[in-house]
């Protein structure tokens, strides 16, 4: 499970380079994960142009962004890109939210 991790960790990092390689469900990420990353988004993401993803949207570089962020990286051009602590924290956080969207995903975990 580890080496996995750190492949998709390095995955990422490749990918904020090379902006265009496209995200496609089940490569890196399944389509549940993206949707996820879609909704991260929006918490992640500042209300200033310097502060918003720049990549195009449901590409590896999108996602790598998205996870930069929640590893604490700021999002700034002037700071260059997430290094690989960022990246690690921020996919372990990504994989948390993903187990948290999986729990409440079922019928019987939470009833008001």
């Amino acid at each position: 499970m580890t080496l996995i991790a750190a492949l998709e960790v390095n995955q990422l990092r490749i990918a904020y380079k090379n902006p265009d390689l496209p995200l496609n469900g089940g490569t890196v990420f399944s389509k549940k994960e993206i949707a996820i990353l879609g909704v991260l988004l929006g918490q992640y993401q500042g209300n200033t142009e310097k502060q918003r993803n720049p990549f195009k949207a449901n590409t590896l570089a999108w996602a790598a962004w998205i996870i930069g962020r929640m590893g604490g990286w700021k999002g700034l051009v002037s700071q260059g890109p997430p290094g690989i602590i960022s990246y690690t924290e921020g996919y372990n956080r990504f994989k948390e939210a993903c187990q948290i969207a999986k729990l409440f995903s079922q019928k019987d975990v939470y009833k008001a």
